[in-house]
């Protein structure tokens, strides 16, 4: 007999995995859902009905139970508008009373907000990004931890890494931000240990993400350190990668010679690619023109 239900406690899947899932298991309802310890447990579903899907690469988590409010707050914990980016909050009476002997956390993770009947409800802070759209379905995007400000853009690390899996033959990617170099550095590891075209992955992200987001080097590695609890330890990625070798670095080749007559688009976009803001590159420009009092053109 075909199972009934399967429900999938995964904060982020792609659409093809779920419909994977769908054809191995032949299951006749999968959910996905999301949740927090501290909320006890879980607090989105979604389910697919045949339209949800459409124009998506990745699955949402759903929307609130009936138990739960689910906000998207910015920084001072204020709402955003549909589709804006912010912390997912989680608010109700499902909500922990807080840490043992840990005041200080409590503190930083949960808050009160009054509800529209005048009711003080408690909320959990989860760290998680994400974003709903009008009809009230969140996406999942990732951790704050992994969220940087280059030139005053912010920028989700795990969005990049997304767009990097995509491309053959990456099996994982982990972006991160080097402020020796003041640059995002992609860090892969590919299927099979098969050579990365780095021209060709160049080309792919310039076509799905905006100019300040694309890495300024691409580092094909063997493996990846893991901290104590078993994820990837970023910090020493970053710090390895100082110690290696120019010659093992991957970088995007160089195409063209910046003198050549291109866009202003496309030159920011090459410059980019280098780890080189357009901005910064005409101030340094500015600040001698005005000083000595020369037009600099």
């Amino acid at each position: 007999a075909a199972l009934g239900m399967l429900n999938v406690g995964a904060d982020l899947w792609t659409k093809d995995e779920y419909e994977r899932a769908l054809r191995i298991t032949k299951v006749r309802r999968l959910f996905n859902s999301y949740g927090v310890t501290e909320v006890t447990v879980e607090n989105t579903l979604f389910e697919d009905d045949g339209t949800l899907l459409r124009g998506r690469s990745t699955l949402p988590i759903g929307r609130a139970l009936a138990s739960d409010t689910i906000l998207i707050l910015d920084d001072a914990l204020a709402p955003v508008e549909p589709g804006e980016i912010g912390q997912i909050c989680i608010g109700g009476p499902c909500v922990a009373r807080g840490y043992v002997n840990r005041p200080e956390l409590n503190e930083r993770a949960f808050f009160l907000r009054t509800d529209a009947r005048g009711n003080s409800v408690r909320f959990y802070k989860t760290g998680d990004l994400g974003r709903a759209d009008r009809n009230g379905i969140i996406e999942f995007l990732g951790r704050i931890d992994f969220q940087v400000k280059i030139n005053g853009n912010r920028i989700e690390l795990e969005e990049i890494e997304r767009v990097l899996e995509h491309v053959p033959p990456i099996r994982q990617a982990v972006v991160c931000y080097d402020a020796k170099q003041r640059a995002l550095v992609a860090f892969v590891r590919t299927a099979g240990g098969a050579a990365l075209n780095v021209s060709e992955c160049g080309a792919y992200l310039t076509r799905h993400l905006p100019s300040y987001m694309l890495p300024a080097q691409t580092v094909v590695v063997d493996a990846f350190p893991l901290n104590q609890n078993g994820k990837v330890d970023r910090t020493r990625l970053v710090t390895d990668f100082a110690a290696t070798p120019e010659q093992q670095r991957t970088e995007e080749p160089r195409k063209h010679d910046l003198h050549e007559s291109c866009s202003a688009a496309e030159l920011r976009d090459r410059l980019a690619l280098r780890g080189v803001d357009l901005l910064s590159l005409v101030n340094e420009f500015v600040r001698p023109s005005a000083r000595f009092g020369v037009l600099v053109t």
